[in-house]
């Protein structure tokens, strides 16, 4: 892992690097498990080897207890050849969180101290550590049992202890505007919120995204495996009807997002009134490719306000249906060139097409099934 950038430094540049590390133990105890912690200095490397200690007559380092699987460098580089001006240390560690899950907060001497108390504690699932005050936190969840709470944070870790990695058969989430308030991972800025509607106003962005809520951890599910995902969702339908208001709904990798395209109603002589869509996920859709756009010989008289979406990544398929009350019904099946790689996680993703279009998102369902 690169430190510094070549030419930051001189030759005589005064450094200290202190290293501190925790192994685990029950490996080194029980194995040969020797690790050599260091920096490369051209084409050598000097540094500290920690032997395992299982061999009794070998002299053997035993850092500090720490849980199986996880290791955590904390690397400190002071240039002593200048002056300091802040008399506070200077932290800038950005790091995962698991909210809405505490069951119990205490003060630790370390990470490693945190993590033996989640140990003793049955319920215990994972921990969220503050550095700032050495805060402990302990969860009752973990981030695959809850990926739309496992959220980005300053000067915090994360770490599972107890993980419930057993893979889901079924997952139902009901979307509200306050859940998605609670536990959507991202949300347009320019937005309003009320009890009943999610409103996304004119912005400066084309192509912008809207929301963001995990669904599954990354590392829970391998390539292929069947899945399908279905979502219902409900919206402002006198924008559809009226105004400017196409949205795009689907799930992504992070990298790839496949879904549908619901276009308002003055595209539906030129237009689908649902359709395939696929691109690059971000901040902003991008490299978008539409997908069985061509119109409806017979589409609906009005804008219907109600969509199902189905979505079968491992085939890359999906059919979009509508079944207005009183009026016409429409079907549409799409094959997506896009393959997801569902071991990176999946996440439903919602963008808009005009940066000064307006949309109302009044309720989502989205239900998951492994077949």
């Amino acid at each position: 892992m690169p430190l510094v950038a070549a030419g930051e430094l001189s030759d005589d540049t005064l450094l200290t690097i202190e290293i501190t590390v925790a192994n685990d133990v029950n490996i080194g105890e029980a194995i040969e498990s020797d690790i050599i912690n260091g920096v490369p200095v051209e084409t050598n490397l000097i540094g500290i080897e920690t032997e395992f200690p299982a061999i009794r007559h070998r002299q053997g380092t035993l850092v500090k207890l720490a849980m199986v699987g996880v290791l955590w460098f904390l690397v400190i580089l002071v240039d002593t050849s200048k002056s300091l001006t802040c008399s506070e240390p200077v932290r800038s560690v950005t790091g995962k969180y698991l909210r809405g899950h505490v069951t119990s907060n205490s003060s630790t001497s370390s990470l490693g101290d945190c993590m033996q108390q989640c140990v003793s504690v049955p319920h215990c699932k994972s921990i969220n550590f503050r550095f700032k005050d050495l805060l402990c936190e302990l969860n009752d969840a973990c981030r695959y049992t809850h990926p739309w709470d496992y959220i980005s944070r300053e000067e915090h870790a994360y770490s599972d202890i107890h993980p419930d990695k057993e893979p889901f058969r079924n997952l139902r989430l009901n979307m509200t505007p306050s859940w998605l308030r609670a536990h959507a991972s991202f949300i347009y800025s320019n937005s309003s919120h009320s009890a009943d509607q999610i409103t996304f106003n004119a912005g400066s962005l084309k192509n912008a995204a809207l929301l963001k809520v995990a669904l599954v951890a990354d590392g829970l599910l391998t390539e292929g495996t069947p899945l399908t995902v279905e979502i219902t969702v409900a919206v402002n339908a006198t924008y559809g009807q009226t105004a400017d208001s196409d949205l795009r709904l689907g799930v992504s990798d992070g990298s790839k997002f496949i879904g549908f395209e619901i276009p308002d109603k003055s595209n539906y002589k030129s237009h689908a009134p649902c359709y395939g869509i696929q691109g690059k996920s971000g901040s902003s859709l991008s490299k978008i490719r539409a997908l069985a756009q061509n119109a409806s010989n017979s589409p609906p008289s009005f804008y219907p306000g109600m969509f199902f979406l189905t979505i079968k990544p491992d085939r890359k398929r999906g059919f979009c249906r509508i079944t207005p009350a009183h009026d016409r019904s429409f079907n549409k099946t799409v094959e997506y060139s896009e393959q997801l790689l569902l071991s990176q996680g999946l996440a439903f993703e919602v963008y808009k097409s005009d940066e000064t279009e307006k949309a109302g998102i009044k309720y989502v369902e989205v239900r998951l099934s492994r077949n």
